[in-house]
């Protein structure tokens, strides 16, 4: 009988399905898994996976300021996965050319680059008006370096190598937060 768990004692899992018939798969998972029995007590509810959870940068547009090629493919394709749209630029020049105040949402600026730095890619974007959320990219935190990125005008901080978990807590916290009011650094 499917409801004996006794034959689930077995070693060999072909002498269950030699002495048992066992009508579907379904009714072998709910002998050896109580829990999967719809009339079990605990129910398990299956989670259901959006397209915003699986893709939780849907529809965001971010300016990634980035010089190192690797960083640039990491960082792409984190952020393509969760699926954020991408633009890149390879120094501060070269972003504020490429930003659009109508399109970024978010901006990921490294700070050391060659033409201009991401100190002063900052400070002109900030100089221009721009409330977008910066979120600085450093390899090398020193207490008197946070300070300097913060008074750039950016609004947080991520180390290089990133975690991704963090990474994407940290972008999502922006994103969030710039749909709701205007972002400027404190």
């Amino acid at each position: 009988m499917l409801g004996d768990h006794s034959i689930f004692k077995s070693s060999n899992i072909r002498d269950v399905f030699k002495t048992q018939t066992i009508h579907s798969f379904m009714d072998f998972f709910i002998c050896a898994f109580p829990a999967c029995n719809s009339n079990s007590e605990r129910k398990i509810k299956p989670k259901v996976m959006t397209e915003r959870s699986v893709r939780p940068l849907q529809g965001i547009n971010i300016l990634l300021v980035e010089d190192n090629e690797f960083n640039i493919l990491v960082a792409t394709k984190f952020l393509q996965n969760w699926g954020a749209e991408i633009d890149v630029a390879t120094n501060g020049l070269e972003a504020l050319t490429i930003f659009n105040n109508d399109k970024h949402q978010l901006i990921l600026m490294d700070l050391h680059m060659p033409v201009l730095d991401g100190y002063e890619a900052t400070k002109r974007l900030r100089q221009k008006g721009v409330r977008v959320p910066v979120i600085a990219l450093t390899a090398s935190m020193l207490p008197e370096e946070s300070k300097k990125i913060l008074a750039a005008g950016a609004n947080d901080i991520v180390l290089k190598p990133f975690e991704p978990n963090a990474f994407h807590v940290t972008i999502a916290r922006y994103i969030a937060l710039s749909s709701t009011t205007e972002l400027l650094p404190d």
